[in-house]
């Protein structure tokens, strides 16, 4: 089948063939369908049809106006829309918003406050645009009284061999030759034609994704026509380059079929003939697939990027994290000094490692949308100073992002969104006087990272660099339990750091295994509590990843309050410490045929009056062989009542599935277990089966059938299973 939309591009040509221009009902509909998938450049010279053809211009006035506005000609939306406003007596809120969006463009902050209040006047309190404007209220508070043209610095766009009418953003400069960028940019003529959010080619209504490219200037800084990178590296998806290795001999980029969800890839610059459509996928802490984002590299072995993850400020934060040549040290969030309740994005750090700039749109401290911000990290006291705005020429009343200074600290590359550009975002050069004090001198005493005690070449943050004891290894070192209220405490300096002391054992003993049991305190019961205590497995094992652990290492055992180690009461009041015991992570580290390795805990140890045997007869049951019966397998969550009457309920799932298992029973012999079984089928749980597992991990059929010589039952096993 055709699609609508080539229908009405071929009734479009009819129309050109026949009266040499389309129809007014042809150009209006046109003009719909442009503004309403906001193709306004389209839109606007639709519109500039009509209104040659028409005689009532003023049918036309206020889509134009708002076409101007949105494509960067101001003068003209602002005649147009205020003449709407005089005819009408300023009673219609959408013009107050425009017309106050255009005084705020020009930096008209007083007149700006004016029609948005006028706006907030006009409307009713649910209408979904009112909480923008009071934030933009706030912006043009802060432009009255600290707006300021810094004279020091001139601010250029690169014109239009560089930039379009699209969105070009996310500069890089190369780190081999100082006149070259490479940049990002979502323009038409892009590959994979415009497609709908399904993906599919929509010519009418979709939009093109982002492709990557380069441009350089001569000496007399002119710049070169902007190329497209590779069809090797570009493609139908969302490209965005992100950053360079050292050397420049590493490409990392970003690659996804929305801006806020896909995958980071790396490039070594293979010669055409050798490359290949698939890219090594760049391992990290960093999580593009859950909205990480604006990753940005000071130096091979340190990153920064932005994250909404739990533990956070809020909105996106700035985190930083190193890598010691065998992983990535968790993620350490740069703190309360620099960011805020709203969002910081695109991290540059200086040379000297002390010296951050970033965008953020906290309405407190900016003119507009995003603006760049700087802050400077004080050695004697280990704190940033509070984040200055740059203020104009490089922040404008629009988004301003991406801030990278070149290596003499001269010259800077971002990317505006500013009202006196050609497209949607421009890329801009901003020209210095003198160097970046902080991009000429030498590295400081220390990078910001380490003065804060955070060593680059051990093991995990806060504790001895040594390593867990094993039966093949010297050197020792203590595992803690971790204990938490809720899952943010997850992500506390004092979990993180036992954390990574498991990640870095795992990442430097390849063929051990790790059990992770959760439990919860009192408050949370039942189903629920088990769900509760399998988010706060989750939450603990993905941060292993940063250090390559392979997903199948990981098996998540959650358990609800089914075992605690205190007593929840004591005779008829409640234990108000039981918390801080029953709420906790347990773990063990397994060889490859799941016998425990040999390594120290550190365990909190209860007063003997409160201790319910509950948790030490689960711990002492899953020792060597047991088996539990599964009644449900799915990635939904289980809704049944058996996990509410069956004795010792788990949750289970291995970190490289999507599938939670429920399970119930825990027997030391086979046919204690078949027998639980078999009542299961008889009362219509259709899928109950045996499982088997050796202190607690689960095994597969391969392992037992390797186990049956040293553990006879697992041969009645294997004859009840025979197929």
């Amino acid at each position: 089948m055709i699609h609508r939309g080539i229908w009405l591009l071929v009734l479009v040509l009819l129309c050109l063939q026949v009266n040499a221009q389309p129809s007014r009902r042809v150009l209006k509909k046109l003009a719909e369908e442009y503004m309403e998938s906001e193709r306004y450049f389209d839109a606007r010279e639709a519109l500039e049809n009509l209104e040659k053809q028409s005689s009532n211009k003023e049918e036309y006035q206020r889509a134009l106006g708002i076409c101007y506005f949105h494509t960067n000609n101001l003068p003209k939306a602002k005649a147009y829309l205020s003449a709407i406003n005089e005819a009408e007596k300023g009673t219609d809120p959408d013009i107050q918003y425009y017309l106050g969006s255009i005084a705020h463009a020009n930096h008209q902050f007083s007149d700006a406050i004016s029609y948005y209040k006028n706006f907030l006047r006009l409307t009713d309190m649910d209408n979904p645009l009112r909480a923008k404007i009071k934030e933009e209220i706030r912006r043009c508070g802060y432009g009255v009284y600290h707006y300021q043209q810094k004279q020091d610095v001139i601010v250029q766009n690169l014109g239009p061999t560089v930039n379009s009418r699209g969105d070009d953003f996310a500069p890089v400069p190369s780190p081999n030759f100082p006149s070259k960028i490479y940049f990002s940019s979502i323009r038409e003529g892009n590959l994979g034609d415009r497609r709908d959010e399904y993906g599919l080619i929509n010519e009418r209504t979709g939009q093109f994704c982002a492709d990557m490219f380069t441009a350089a200037s001569d000496e007399a800084g002119r710049w070169s026509q902007a190329i497209p990178l590779s069809y090797l590296l570009n493609s139908p998806r969302h490209e965005v380059l992100l950053d360079f290795s050292h050397d420049g001999k590493q490409m990392y980029l970003f690659k996804g079929l929305t801006l806020f969800g896909g995958e980071i890839v790396v490039d070594t610059f293979k010669r055409i003939q050798e490359k290949t459509l698939e890219k090594s996928q760049f391992k990290s802490p960093m999580e593009p697939e859950k909205g990480d984002v604006s990753l940005y590299f000071y130096d091979d072995s340190t990153m920064l990027f932005s994250s909404r993850r739990p533990g956070g400020y809020g909105g996106l934060d700035l985190y930083i994290t190193r890598f010691n040549g065998t992983y990535w040290s968790l993620p350490m969030n740069l703190g309360p000094e620099v960011n805020s309740a709203y969002d910081e994005k695109c991290p540059f750090l200086t040379r000297d490692g002390l010296t951050v700039y970033f965008s953020s749109n906290r309405s407190d401290r900016s003119y507009g949308g995003f603006d760049i911000f700087t802050s400077t990290f004080n050695i004697e006291t280990s704190k940033w100073s509070g984040p200055e705005n740059m203020g104009v020429p490089i922040n404008s009343s629009e988004d301003d992002d991406y801030y990278r200074l070149v290596e003499n600290g001269r010259r800077a590359y971002f990317s505006s969104a500013r009202k006196t550009g050609i497209g949607h975002r421009d890329i801009y050069q901003a020209l210095y006087p003198e160097p970046d004090p902080a991009m000429v001198a030498e590295n400081g005493p220390e990078l910001f990272y380490d003065i804060l005690k955070r060593p680059v070449d051990a093991p995990a943050v806060g504790v001895s660099s040594t390593i867990g004891k094993t039966n093949t290894s010297e050197e020792e070192s203590v595992f803690k339990e971790i204990y938490y209220q809720n899952p943010l405490e997850l992500a506390n300096d004092n979990n993180r750091a036992i954390i990574e002391t498991i990640g870095a054992y795992l990442a430097r003993n390849p063929k051990v295994s790790l059990l992770m049991m959760g439990h919860t305190d009192s408050d949370k019961s039942g189903i629920e509590g088990m769900y509760a205590s399998m988010e706060a497995l989750e939450k603990a094992s993905r941060q292993l990843f940063a250090f390559g652990i392979d997903p199948k290492r990981v098996q998540l055992k959650a358990c609800g309050n089914n075992f605690p180690i205190v007593y929840n009461k004591i005779g008829e009041e409640e234990n108000t410490r039981a918390g801080e015991y029953n709420s906790r992570i347990v773990y063990y580290f397994l060889n490859e045929e799941k016998a425990k390795v040999k390594v120290e805990y550190e365990r909190k140890n209860p007063p003997e009056f409160m201790v319910d045997q509950k948790g030490a007869f689960f711990e002492e049951a899953l020792k060597d062989l047991s088996f539990k019966i599964e009644i449900d397998n799915s990635s939904n969550r289980y809704e049944g009542e058996y996990l509410m009457v069956v004795p010792n309920p788990t949750l289970e799932k291995s970190m490289d599935e999507s599938t939670y298992h429920a399970t119930v029973g825990l027997y030391q012999t086979f046919a204690s277990a078949e027998e639980l079984k078999k009542q299961l089928l008889k009362n219509g749980v259709e899928n109950a089966k045996v499982i088997v597992y050796r202190n607690g991990f689960k095994l597969d059929e391969k392992t037992i059938q390797n186990l049956a010589e040293q553990f006879p039952d697992l041969d009645n096993y294997l004859s009840g299973n025979a197929p």
